[in-house]
């Protein structure tokens, strides 16, 4: 029965965390408060390999971009007892050819990943309310990011990892897009990817996934949504499912993929 309580306290919590509250705190480098215990790490994560030679004859050659960043680190403790621990890296783009361009895409990684961090912690004040110390252990957040490059496209995709001891482990994945031009973020309707073609072919390479099993509307919440979370890969389009969204919960988060080119 105690087993049972704690699993639906940390289901109740994953589910409300996965919605996401937006808000932005603001945080320097070994800044420390009550209950706090932080420090900011350098760390190269990814690299870019620039592609050789251009595509499509258009010119696609960057001097350099790069994925690198701070590993942040952290200790939550309330009322005098350790709820959990923090190490998640807080991506940031160098972009050699247009340091401007990467100032305004870091500008909104900054806020994303201070956003995670804020809702982890209230999820810490929340489960120290029937936090057991001498029967759990402390909680864990963990992220990771990635870099992923188009003609006109700046992609990062951010995983993060909960681990709630012997409960169970959420992992989420985060997809932010922007305009290599312009350094903006963007939305799917941004990058001129035909609508109707783009469903299309997301619903035929569903068709091939035997191994998922899907939900019964599936295709009709494609017709209607598309995909919340994407990125792009040279000429590829990940669209990223979070778990329930289109397949059953056992395979976690499920991410199609459609060569661009065969949507042309």
């Amino acid at each position: 029965m105690y087993f049972m309580k704690k699993l639906f306290t940390v289901l109740s919590l994953a589910v409300i965390l996965s919605f996401g509250i937006t808000a932005v705190i603001k945080l320097t480098p070994r800044q420390s408060r009550d209950g706090l215990s932080n420090t900011d790490e350098p760390v190269t994560q990814d690299t870019y390999t620039p592609v050789v030679p251009p595509m499509d004859g258009d010119t696609y050659i960057y001097k350099s971009l790069t994925l690198d960043g701070t590993t942040h680190k952290e200790t939550v403790n309330i009322n005098g007892i350790k709820i959990g621990d923090i190490s998640f890296f807080i991506p940031q783009v160098t972009y050699s050819d247009a340091p401007k361009v990467a100032d305004k895409i870091n500008s909104v990684l900054k806020a994303k990943a201070e956003d995670h961090l804020k809702n982890y912690r209230e999820e810490c004040n929340f489960l120290a309310m029937d936090f057991d110390p001498e029967e759990m252990s402390p909680y864990s957040y963990n992220s990771s990011s990635r870099l992923y490059v188009s003609k006109n496209t700046v992609s990062v995709k951010m995983t993060t990892e909960i681990d709630y001891g012997s409960v169970l482990t959420e992992k989420s994945v985060f997809c932010y897009n922007f305009s290599i031009e312009t350094g903006e973020e963007i939305t799917l309707s941004d990058t001129g990817i035909e609508k109707s073609a783009l469903i299309d072919a997301i619903i035929e390479k569903s068709l091939t996934m035997s191994d998922y099993e899907f939900i019964p509307e599936y295709q009709s919440y494609i017709k209607e949504h598309i995909c919340n979370s994407w990125y792009i890969d040279k000429k590829v389009i990940y669209l990223v499912y979070v778990p329930f969204e289109i397949t059953a919960g056992i395979h976690g988060t499920v991410e199609i993929a459609v060569d661009l080119d065969s949507i042309k």
